[in-house]
Formats: C-alpha cells, sequence, structure tokens
C-alpha cells in the first residue's frame, strides 16, 4: 500500500506509522541475513538525526553528505537527515580527494558522512584544497564543518571527527528535548524543496549536480507503481540493493521500498551473485533472473583524464528501468505502427551510421569495454573506429 505524503521528509515515518512490523531491511550480518522492521529504522533514524542536529548548527534545509558505499547504515543516515528537512548529497565512493572536494563546494556541504578510515582520509586531502579540472579550489572555500565516521575501525581518535555509534548514543540522550523541533522540521519540508542531487560523470568538464527536490523522487516512485514496474507480489523477496545510492537507479529502488512498503535487500558488488542467490529477490536491478551459473556482472574503471568512473557490464548489467514508464507516457501523445516507429533504426542499422568525431572520441573512451568480448569488438568492425567509418549493424536491423 503506498502512502499519502508531499515529502520524503515525512516518507520514513508514515511508513513506520502504516507498517510498523512490515520488514524494511534485509541484511547480512555474523553470515547470516537479519531482518529490520519499519519501526527499528524509524527508530534508529530518529536518534541519529537527532544526532546530527546537535553534532553543529545545522539550519533548516542545509547540506549533509554521503561518502560511501550501499549499506544499511547509509541508507539509515540518508533517511535520518532527510526527515529533518536537510539535503542530502550523496558521494561515489570510487571518487577521489580533488572529486570529493568539488562535490563539498558545489553543493555547500556543511556535515560529512563517510565509511571509513579510506574515505575519511579523502576529506582531509580535499580540506587542504585542491585542483579540479584546471581550477584552484582554496580551503576556505570549504563549508565543511563537521565529519562523522560509520566504520571508526583504525583511526586514531581527533579533533576532526566523530563516530556514528557516538552520534547515535548521543542522539539517544537528546531525543526527547528534539523530538517537537524535529517534527517541526519534517512537517516545514515542501514538495518543491531540494530534497538531493545526482551528478553527472563529468566526462568532458566539471560534474554536474542535477538538481532534485522531494516531489521529483516521489514522482519517481509513483510512477514505478502505476507502471507495475514494482509492485505487492514483490515484498516476500524485496527489492535488490547493490547499485551506489548516487545512482538515479539505486536511489528509485531506496526511496521506493517504504513508498510501496517492500523490504530492500542490501547488497554489495563483491557479494551481488551469492547474496542473491541467497535471498531471491523480487526485484533485482539488473537482470530480472539469475542465470545458473556465474552472473555475468562486473566492474570496468574507465579513464577520462581528470577523473575515473565505474561502469557495471555484462549480461547482468541490462535494465532500461524507466522504458516501460516511458512508453506508457509515449502512448498518450498518439501511437504509431510499431514497423514505421523502427524503420528509421533499421536503415541505418543495415546501410550505416557515419560516425562523427564526438562519437569517435566516444569509442576512443569506452574501448576497454567495447573489447571485452569477440562479439562486442565485431559490432565496432574488429578496430578502433574512427571519424567518418561507417558502422553497421545488419543482426540487429534483422531483430527489428
Amino acid at each position: 500500500m503506498s502512502l499519502q505524503i508531499s515529502t520524503l521528509a515525512q516518507l520514513l515515518h508514515a511508513r513506520a506509522d502504516a507498517s510498523p512490523s512490515g520488514v524494511a531491511i534485509r541484511t547480512k550480518g555474523n553470515g547470516s541475513w537479519e531482518d529490520r522492521t519499519w519501526a527499528q529504522v524509524r527508530d534508529r533514524a530518529d536518534r541519529i538525526a537527532a544526532g546530527l542536529l546537535t553534532a553543529m548548527d545545522l539550519e533548516d534545509n542545509d547540506v549533509v553528505g554521503l561518502l560511501g558505499q550501499t549499506s544499511e547504515a547509509w541508507v539509515t543516515c540518508d533517511f535520518a537527515a532527510l526527515s529533518v528537512g536537510l539535503q542530502t548529497v550523496p558521494i561515489y565512493a570510487s571518487l577521489h580527494p580533488e572529486e570529493v572536494g568539488y562535490a563539498h563546494v558545489d553543493t555547500g556541504i556543511k556535515l560529512v558522512i563517510v565509511d571509513d578510515a579510506s574515505q575519511l582520509e579523502k576529506i582531509r586531502t580535499m580540506r587542504k584544497g585542491f585542483t579540479f579540472f584546471e581550477t584552484d579550489y582554496s580551503a576556505d572555500q570549504l563549508v565543511l564543518q563537521h565529519v562523522v565516521v560509520i566504520d571508526p575501525t583504525g583511526i586514531d581518535p581527533a579533533d576532526d571527527w566523530e563516530s556514528l555509534a557516538d552520534v547515535e548514543a548521543r542522539g539517544k540522550e537528546k531525543l526527547d528535548e528534539l523530538r517537537e523541533e524535529m517534527t517541526r522540521r519534517r512537517e516545514a519540508a515542501s514538495p518543491d524543496q531540494t530534497a538531493t542531487y545526482t551528478y553527472t560523470s563529468g566526462t568532458t568538464g566539471p560534474p554536474k549536480a542535477v538538481i532534485q527536490t522531494h516531489d521529483n523522487h516521489l514522482a519517481m516512485a509513483r510512477a514505478a507503481e502505476k507502471s507495475s514496474l514494482l509492485d505487492d507480489d514483490m515484498r516476500a523477496g524485496g527489492l535488490f540493493l547493490f547499485l551506489p545510492l548516487a545512482h538515479s537507479f539505486g536511489r528509485l529502488i531506496q526511496f521506493s521500498a517504504p513508498y510501496m512498503d517492500l523490504p530492500l535487500i542490501i547488497s554489495a558488488v563483491a557479494t551481488l551473485a551469492d547474496d542473491a542467490r541467497e535471498t531471491r529477490p523480487g526485484f533485482f536491478p539488473a537482470a530480472p533472473r539469475l542465470p545458473s551459473g556465474p552472473l555475468d556482472f562486473f566492474e570496468v574503471i574507465i579513464d577520462f583524464g581528470a577523473t575515473t568512473q565505474a561502469f557495471h557490464v555484462g549480461r547482468g548489467s541490462v535494465a532500461p528501468p524507466l522504458a516501460l514508464p516511458g512508453l506508457i507516457e509515449a502512448s498518450h501523445h498518439g501511437a504509431l505502427p510499431l514497423s514505421e516507429l523502427v524503420s528509421p533504426a533499421v536503415r541505418m542499422a543495415r546501410e550505416g551510421a557515419v560516425l562523427g568525431k564526438e562519437g569517435a572520441h566516444v569509442f576512443e573512451l569506452l574501448w576497454p569495454i567495447q573489447t571485452l568480448s569477440p562479439e562486442t569488438l565485431a559490432l565496432a568492425g574488429g578496430g578502433r573506429p574512427q571519424a567518418g567509418d561507417a558502422l553497421t549493424n545488419p543482426a540487429l536491423a534483422d531483430l527489428l
């Protein structure tokens, strides 16, 4: 059952009120899978939110960054910050210090939550100042005031960070006196208020922060439900969540889960195949079914010069999640016979499409992916295409 809410700030608490004993998160701990209910996640998020509000002076709609891999703690911290009307900026764990620094300057992050020692070191490095795309950024351009570390293993005590455990413990102590203020902040958030950001890859310049409102993400969740991309039949298996939460599809899954009362199955690329076989999720973001053998899904790092980006490739990575909602929306504007709709693509695939300079540059950047198999190499004509080459794909033309 979906919720009648207007902001992401209301999302977790509305779901916990409606389905307190429903499974919210399924995560692996000590070798076995454990469930958290919506009430448990809400209560922990409240403690974290109270801890964040007492860590420093955070005004309504101030900005909190999250730097790390997808995890139960990451998800709960994000819900905590959103629930008190703060903006959250998810940052890919694979980014370099200067890329992390740019996101901080660009969005005005005041408090950041990081995974571990390796991510804390990036914060310490970029706080000294950095250069990104030939632009120098000084330390005083950063407004960052506080750092929280989820897993502080191996980090020496210092005054530039505190652990998430300490944040949560302080929040537990202060929760009663802050409850009214937290509720005020939650209800003060508006649908058109900025909630979060998704960054572009930054292949030709500094990454662009795509500003996303509360209503943007709730509209996505409503579309996923209306199109039956997600439905109640997925409740038993849950929604498999391994994608980075800086990824738009990962965000759709994260927010759709409480919106529709569907459990989140927390996984990671390294354990993806085993986790999927053990949990048998109701929705898998990369493929509708798991193969009987090893999952054809792996990571390739592409070097763009000033930055790198992780691409997930293989047959298991094929998932156009919003194709169906897009087709439904397009159907409202008229109809064409399928043969007429695909005829331009058939002609280009059979006769050839001439590659421009930009297209040739894309092939050059993504060549490590193009050469992963004989089949993909054959699509490029067996060698690296150059500007002016005509590329054909007769098999695609025949299929269409």
